[in-house]
């Protein structure tokens, strides 16, 4: 019988923490997100509008900058843990949700979801050491 090959992934908006368990070993992973939250925008800057000299953002633009780079994010972070028999999702902020919704969205061979749970900010170590203690390994 082939050994399942069990995932657990930490996701935040900076970074994702991939976790693989093979026995009593584990690989860690890092993917760093890309998203900067407070990036300027071409073009955006002083307008001068009917009351003078005003500085005028395009919060929409902004919106749907971030979203983009959220989803071409947690798409690649389904491509690495995709080849995974089991998967857990954990993390503290709203990233993990998306990433369930990203899960249920994608048709085809995906891992067996185990669960998707709230955790706090933890380092490396203490990420792997929550994986193989989900797993019992």
């Amino acid at each position: 019988m082939k050994p399942r090959k069990l995932m657990g992934v930490w996701l935040d908006g900076s970074k994702a923490v991939v976790v693989s368990v093979d026995g009593s070993d584990s690989a860690v992973s890092t993917i760093p997100s890309g998203i900067d939250t407070h990036e300027r925008i071409e073009g955006e800057g002083n307008q001068t509008g009917r009351f003078g000299n005003q500085f005028v953002e395009d919060e929409r633009a902004k919106e749907r900058q971030i979203e983009d780079l959220e989803s071409k994010y947690l798409e690649q972070v389904f491509k690495k843990v995709s080849s995974a028999d089991q998967l857990l999702v954990f993390g503290p902020a709203q990233m993990k949700t998306k990433f369930e919704k990203l899960y249920q969205s994608e048709t085809g061979p995906k891992p067996n979801l185990r669960g998707v749970e709230p955790a706090d900010s933890m380092t490396e170590n203490q990420i792997a050491a929550y994986v193989r203690e989900f797993y019992g390994k």
